[in-house]
């Protein structure tokens, strides 16, 4: 897929796994909104690198434990690049809660981030592209069961559950 031109939206964008997306796809050529939210400084210092080697990125920041708020987000970098071409939910958080640990707090503290924000922000990047790709990281931890990370390891595998009936729904566009 040429990239070239394209504009990719990257939630956790800005540390770690995301960065690492944000510099390849920015390596070959696509613009870069960059979401965050408690990472500022690595947000806006991997920006101006983007922007200092050529290429063109932009910030949007917002904890993403609402359905208004992933909206907010997707409107926000589209207003800000002008279109959106790729979505890329990697934002995420992984606490070591064994079964016994669970409780309701820190099982919607997981599945937020982990399942629910990617189902919202899929919602607000189909109505506002006509066509378009996106990437659901998802952890290998799903292939198994380690009892260490119930609720990481429920809101992942229910994350590939809605990948696969996202691409369904959403194809061939």
């Amino acid at each position: 897929m040429n990239l070239e031109g394209r504009v990719a939206l990257i939630t956790g964008g800005a540390v770690r796994l995301g960065r690492s997306a944000a510099l390849a796809l920015a390596g070959r050529g696509c613009h870069i909104v960059i979401h965050y939210n408690r990472s500022g400084s690595p947000a806006a210092l991997l920006r101006d690198e983007i922007n200092a080697s050529g290429g063109t990125a932009w910030l949007v920041s917002g904890d993403l434990a609402g359905a208004a708020v992933c909206e907010r987000i997707v409107l926000e970098a589209k207003e800000q690049a002008g279109r959106l071409d790729i979505l890329v939910n990697n934002a995420g958080v992984f606490n070591q809660d064994p079964l016994g640990g669970i409780t309701e707090e820190n099982l919607m503290a997981e599945f937020w981030p982990n399942c629910f924000a990617p189902i919202f922000l899929v919602q607000a990047f189909a109505r506002a592209t006509t066509r378009g790709r996106i990437i659901n990281f998802l952890d290998q931890r799903i292939s198994g069961h380690d009892e260490r990370g119930v609720a990481y390891q429920l809101s992942k595998k229910a994350l590939q559950e809605f990948t696969c009936l996202a691409a369904k729904a959403l194809a061939p566009g």
